[in-house]
């Protein structure tokens, strides 16, 4: 078992593994190296990274706006057909979980172990929601940097 790297970015994230040969960069399932970082929500589904990007909204449509979510910032979205609140926490925990599939495909076994990059300008309390979001995706998150 690899340890995965994935570097977030407010754009775009990447997944790097070691091998032999040096550092791979993981390509998606449209064979892009980087993956949008986007999380979006139709009536019947939630799309993650690349479908995310091509499915979002013009505009945002009234049916979304930001809401607390126990003390943390969130959205409120019409989902399966009913409203429902996501925290910023729980939002990061899907995209995590999305790059962790996408990780598991290409090496072939499951992915537990990463090493996250954020954004050098977050906070302790956006890095400590980080390593919530990775335990929620059922990620081990040996170094954050």
């Amino acid at each position: 078992m690899s340890v995965v790297g994935i570097d977030l970015g407010n754009l775009a994230s990447y997944i790097a593994v070691a091998r032999n040969r040096g550092i791979d960069v993981i390509a998606n399932e449209v064979s892009n190296r980087d993956t949008p970082s986007l999380v979006s929500f139709g009536p019947k589904q939630r799309s993650l990274g690349e479908p995310a990007k091509t499915q979002r909204p013009r505009s945002v449509s009234s049916t979304q706006e930001l809401v607390d979510v126990d003390g943390e910032v969130g959205v409120r979205v019409n989902y399966k057909g009913e409203p429902q609140c996501f925290s910023a926490t729980q939002l990061m925990a899907m995209y995590l979980g999305k790059l962790r599939d996408t990780a598991a495909n290409e090496l072939k076994a499951p992915v537990s172990d990463v090493v996250v990059s954020v954004p050098g300008w977050f906070n302790d309390k956006q890095r400590r929601a980080m390593l919530d979001a990775c335990q929620i995706a059922n990620l081990n998150c040996l170094r954050l940097m």
